[in-house]
């Protein structure tokens, strides 16, 4: 933060609320190719792998008959790969629809993985490559939605954004 250019920043202005805002961020993605496709990849993805806080503690005690210290293992080792995604992706400089899709295959696999584990070191390790690649690849999403939209249109993206990936 000691290293931030304070005169570099600029404070974009406030958009005043009105009627068929929503309406009008959907249109604005719909129009925008690259916008359109990230926000489609990231429906997907987070259907169907975004759900770790539900199934995680079901994979530690029904699958694994373990207890709150398997579910804790896997969670802290599932925190390390998110750590290491974070750090992976605070080193990138540009964001790309091709890392985007990498990152999402490698989490498939990830979360692929944790499913056929026989065990919850398995689990754990696989746990690992998950955190690193979800994180990388819900990063890039907003790094892409962000960069990728006009000012004035923001945050009505991020906003739709947050409904999709919450659901």
């Amino acid at each position: 933060l000691v290293l931030l250019d304070v005169d570099q920043l600029h404070v974009n202005e406030r958009v005043p609320k009105q009627k068929g805002q929503i309406r009008e961020g959907f249109a604005y993605i719909w129009r925008d190719r690259d916008l359109r496709l990230v926000m489609s990849l990231m429906g997907v993805v987070a259907t169907l792998s975004f759900n770790w806080n539900v199934l995680l503690p079901l994979l530690a005690v029904h699958t694994f008959h373990g207890t709150a210290n398997t579910y804790a293992f896997i969670t802290t080792v599932f925190s390390l790969g998110s750590l290491t995604g974070s750090l992976w992706i605070a080193r990138r400089q540009v964001m790309t629809s091709k890392f985007l899709a990498r990152t999402s295959v490698l989490f498939g696999i990830g979360t692929a993985l944790i499913a056929i584990a026989p065990n919850p070191a398995a689990a754990a390790a696989a746990s690992y490559v998950t955190g690193a690649t979800g994180i990388a690849f819900l990063s890039a999403t907003m790094t892409n939605l962000q960069l990728g939209s006009i000012p004035a249109m923001r945050g009505r993206v991020m906003a739709l954004f947050m409904m999709v990936f919450v659901g």
